[in-house]
């Protein structure tokens, strides 16, 4: 069977500044793309012509093949039970939802599709390729794929971490604490429009000239992390026991903590050799 088709081939160069695309996102049963499957597969609609109505993120839970459970890791972390993969939609149904709501994406060149905007898409994309399958289609997927992951990376050297979470923190894109592909395509979408004048001011305006950039290999080396808080504001606080909170960087609660020394524990997470979430 031949893979569908989505939107026009038209070949156009559109401003990334009002870039019709879908921001994807997969939650999946687990991180092997060869033995998991994927579990829900959110999108939320970008460009300068999408309304109020047209922006609300959409997600689908994806009924999983016979005989595979959901495990309760992946249940703990989405927030997902498996009482409610009974009436999830199965896979091809959940594709032609996916291409419908890329179906008047405008392309951007001969024989692609619309534009997926994916952060870390070298885990997604296998992912995607393995549910296409499922639906009985051969050969690769059928769009544009964007890594906002591999642009923060080039874009933010000196960033200590660039995963959704860490970022959508940076920017201060909201971000809920189960990893729901609604929730996370909503933050791909946010991150995308932070990244966006970044990316004009390194001279990258065109949808060309953005596969021309990635095209080019990234600058060599390690750059030093640089942290969003002044070494000098740590170095001020009091060594005493107490409590203390991390907030994204629109103010939102991201952790509470209590320590014996504010400063020792403060300091810990502005170390490499130190193992922290993406607080």
């Amino acid at each position: 069977m031949k893979r569908p088709a989505a939107g026009d081939p038209t070949g156009i160069d559109p401003s990334l500044e009002t870039l019709a695309a879908l921001a994807l996102d997969c939650q999946t049963t687990g991180a092997s793309a060869r033995r998991d499957h994927v579990l829900e597969i959110g999108w939320a609609r970008t460009g300068s012509a999408a309304d109020a109505t047209t922006r609300a993120p959409c997600a689908c839970l994806v009924a999983l093949p016979d005989g595979v459970t959901l495990p309760p890791r992946i249940a703990g972390l989405t927030g997902v039970q498996a009482s409610a993969l009974e009436i999830a939609d199965k896979p091809a149904a959940v594709w032609q939802k996916l291409l419908a709501a890329a179906g008047d994406l405008p392309v951007p060149a001969d024989g692609a599709g619309g534009i997926l905007l994916i952060h870390y898409a070298r885990f997604e994309v296998p992912f995607l390729e393995g549910l296409l399958a499922r639906c009985g289609y051969d050969g690769g997927l059928p769009f544009e794929i964007v890594c906002t992951h591999a642009i923060a990376r080039r874009l933010l050297p000196r960033m200590p971490r660039c995963g959704l979470r860490a970022l959508a923190g940076y920017f201060g894109v909201a971000l809920g604490e189960h990893k729901r592909a609604a929730d996370h395509a909503a933050a791909t979408r946010g991150v995308w429009e932070h990244l966006v004048p970044l990316l004009a001011a390194a001279g990258v305006r065109q949808w060309s000239q953005l596969t021309a950039w990635l095209e080019r290999p990234p600058a060599a080396g390690k750059a030093a992390r640089a942290y969003p808080m002044p070494s000098s504001r740590r170095r001020d606080i009091p060594d005493v026991p107490g409590v203390y909170r991390m907030r994204r960087g629109n103010g939102d609660l991201l952790y509470v903590g209590k320590a014996r020394s504010l400063r020792r524990r403060i300091n810990s997470y502005f170390q490499s050799r130190r193992r922290h979430p993406e607080h």
